[in-house]
Parts: structure tokens; sequence; C-alpha cells
């Protein structure tokens, strides 16, 4: 009995390290090495208000002027934002395909882009 009752009890043990992985694979990860990826992840977060997951995508250098800036102003993000990126070499170029109006800057640093002013 006491055999059967560990046996069980390590089954259940398995089941919820299953869940918890795949909980855990679930979230979606940015790819870094597309401009178009880190772009539109830092616009979806703008988007939803969420500030600080947006800075993540900001570069180092610049994120306590970005989180200043946008605490005081938070941009409006076109609702139907479409990313269209322009690389050249190390630094792209992210707008609205309509209009433009609303753009992002990147810059690639060690092979993962980030927002820049």
């Amino acid at each position: 009995m006491a055999k059967r009752f560990h046996r069980q009890q390590r089954y259940g043990s398995v089941f919820c390290l299953l869940i918890i992985c795949s909980s855990v694979s679930c979230t979606t990860a940015v790819d870094r090495i597309d401009a178009a990826s880190v772009a539109s992840a830092f616009v979806s977060a703008l988007s939803d208000s969420q500030v600080e997951q947006a800075s993540q995508f900001v570069n180092a250098d610049e994120r306590d002027d970005f989180l200043n800036d946008v605490n005081r102003n938070l941009p409006e993000i076109p609702a139907d934002f479409d990313v269209v990126v322009k690389a050249n070499g190390d630094r792209a170029a992210v707008s609205n395909n309509d209009s433009g109006s609303f753009r992002i800057n990147l810059i690639r640093r060690d092979g993962q882009w980030w927002v820049t002013k």
C-alpha cells in the first residue's frame, strides 16, 4: 500500500511539472534578432499601457529617459498599426504603413535590436 501511494505521489508531481512547463512555454518570446518582432512587441506593450514591459525593448542607455518621457506623455498608438521596417545596416526605422505618423527607430547591438531615439 505504501508503494502504491508513493507511485501516485510521484505521478502527481510529474503532472504538476508538465503543467508548469507547458504554461511557461506558452508565453511568446520576442525574436530579438528581428527588428519587426521587437517593434511589434514594443508597440503592443505601449498599446496596452504596459510601460515597464515596453521599456525592456528600449536601448539600456536610453531606458531611464524613455520611462520619464512616456510616464509624462504616453504616445497615441494608431489602432491599425502595421509594422513596416526599413533597415540600413545596424539601424532600422519602423513606421505605420499608411501615414508614417508613428515612427520607431531601432539600433542593433550585439546582434539584437533595441528601440532608440
